[in-house]
């Protein structure tokens, strides 16, 4: 049975560099063959649900270290998508905010491309 328990940190670097591994795209392909399927109303999309602790139980992600230049980047990307998202939705009007969220996502992950590049690449160093 696998643990349900939280994973817990007192560190906020540690809690962004979990955030920036988490949405890697590196680490949504290979957990994608271990989530369960289901649509469960959805549309379009292959159905995959909840990720629970698949990236931690079948990807060799390392312990946070501050010692690791890497880890602390990872961190400081994710801080700077976080204030970046934050900014989109403080000067969003509500029609902006009224869109589907699939289509709010692509809009949101456009304004993070280069973030989000560099996530994956230093997160594709760990997995290989």
């Amino acid at each position: 049975m696998r643990s349900t328990r939280p994973i817990e940190t007192m560190d906020s670097d540690e809690a962004h560099y979990l955030c920036a591994v988490l949405n890697a795209s590196i680490v949504d392909e290979a957990i994608k063959p271990f989530q369960p399927k289901g649509a469960f109303g959805a549309k379009k999309g292959r159905g995959e649900r909840h990720i629970c602790r698949l990236p931690f139980e079948i990807l060799p992600i390392p312990l946070f270290s501050k010692k690791d230049e890497r880890h602390l980047r990872l961190a400081e990307l994710s801080k700077r998508c976080h204030e970046k998202v934050a900014d989109m939705v403080a000067n969003a009007d509500a029609k902006f905010l009224s869109q589907p969220i699939g289509r709010l996502r692509q809009i949101v992950r456009q304004g993070l491309q280069a973030e989000l590049g560099e996530i994956d690449s230093i997160v594709a160093e760990f997995l290989s």
